[in-house]
């Protein structure tokens, strides 16, 4: 068989398309440094009673990455949404969270974007004898490949704190 190339002027090879001379059969996209968190706590309060507070705005504000929760969004009185600040190194931040997979009682899942990280927070409930074990997820991915250089800075706050702030945020959850 004879191969020639395409930019010779030569015969074309039988699996060559005129597609692949206006652009490149492959797309180069850099992989972006990405992490995943776990950590879970149990507190007094009974399943339904967290669900009721998992409706309440200021209830996210004890989540890692969260330092405030700004213009909530409802539907049929069911927190489906908001934006929120977070701080890091000395700058503000404004993401969004919007509501991903839910069941009622037993888990949710917010699917959360800023400039610099997306991924999601993810809870789980489980009733036990002495309570509810309350299970939190965290993945996040750098957006860009500029974003990627201050990734390690943002993974490690996270994971520095991330099993107390998953102990205090159970332990609100039960006043």
């Amino acid at each position: 068989m004879t191969r020639t190339r395409a930019t010779t002027g030569k015969r074309k090879p039988f699996w060559w398309s005129s597609e692949q001379e206006a652009r490149p059969s492959f797309v180069y996209r850099p992989s972006v440094p990405s992490q995943t968190f776990e950590a879970s706590a149990t507190t007094s309060a009974s399943p339904s009673a967290i669900w009721v507070q998992f409706q309440i705005p200021s209830t996210w504000e004890g989540i890692t990455g969260v330092d405030e929760v700004l213009e909530p969004e409802f539907e049929d009185d069911r927190l489906t949404g908001f934006e929120f600040a977070s701080t890091a190194a000395g700058k503000r931040y404004i993401g969004r969270a919007r509501l991903g997979e839910s069941s009622p009682g037993e888990s949710l899942k917010w699917d959360i974007t800023t400039t610099e990280i997306r991924g999601w927070i993810r809870v789980d409930l489980a009733r036990e004898a002495d309570g509810t074990r309350i299970s939190v997820a965290m993945r996040v991915e750098s957006v860009s490949v500029m974003a990627a250089f201050g990734f390690p800075l943002i993974a490690g706050a996270i994971a520095s704190g991330f099993q107390e702030t998953v102990d205090e945020f159970a332990a609100g959850l039960a006043s």
